[in-house]
């Protein structure tokens, strides 16, 4: 009885050492968060979001905190909006708040979990096509705007109608988009 024990413990343990050496490699990667979503396809992101727009992100910033959450907020000036499902209006030359939240704080007292990877936290200054979701938050009193995932923002490379926008973070799924891409995908 126990020769048949040690046999078919043996057994198991090679067949576990032989599938964990078959197995494929494990693809971690520090650029991306479990909380965070990221999308695959132009009309995944564009389904996603409530108001799309284009416009200018400064390179100043606002750090605020609220209970649980770090932010950074940027006054983006409104350079023309491709979708708004919303009851707020925008319009070009408008100006938006738009709240990147880059941590989270369970306790007064207990360390900030980044929400992003440490290298990602700003956005950098420029034209951008966003995909925002938000509206009015009854405790702040204000309208405020969040990209729909802090993995994917798109950055114009160039000053033409029909610019390409890249990803500024890193990140595998639609390294680039257009004006065109999105409004076929609305």
């Amino acid at each position: 009885m126990k020769k048949w024990f040690g046999v078919i413990t043996l057994s198991a343990f090679l067949l576990m050492a032989g599938s964990a050496c078959t197995t494929k490699e494990s693809t971690h990667s520090s650029s991306g968060f479990a909380l965070s979503k990221t999308f695959s396809s132009t009309e995944e992101i564009t389904q996603d979001a409530m108001v799309i727009l284009k416009g200018t992100v400064p390179k100043v910033y606002k750090e605020e905190k609220t209970e649980f959450l770090v932010l950074y907020v940027y006054e983006v000036a409104v350079d023309n909006v491709y979708q708004n499902l919303t009851e707020h209006p925008i319009e070009a030359g408008d100006t938006i708040k738009l709240y990147r939240i880059v941590g989270f704080q369970p306790a007064k007292d207990k360390e900030i979990a980044p929400i992003t990877d440490h290298k990602q936290t700003e956005i950098p200054e420029g034209e951008y096509l966003l995909f925002l979701n938000g509206g009015y938050v009854e405790e702040a009193g204000q309208v405020r705007w969040f990209p729909n995932t802090p993995n994917q923002l798109f950055k114009a490379t160039g000053g033409d109608s029909g610019t390409e926008y890249k990803n500024v973070f890193v990140s595998d799924e639609i390294p680039s988009i257009t004006e065109e891409d999105v409004l076929d995908a609305i």
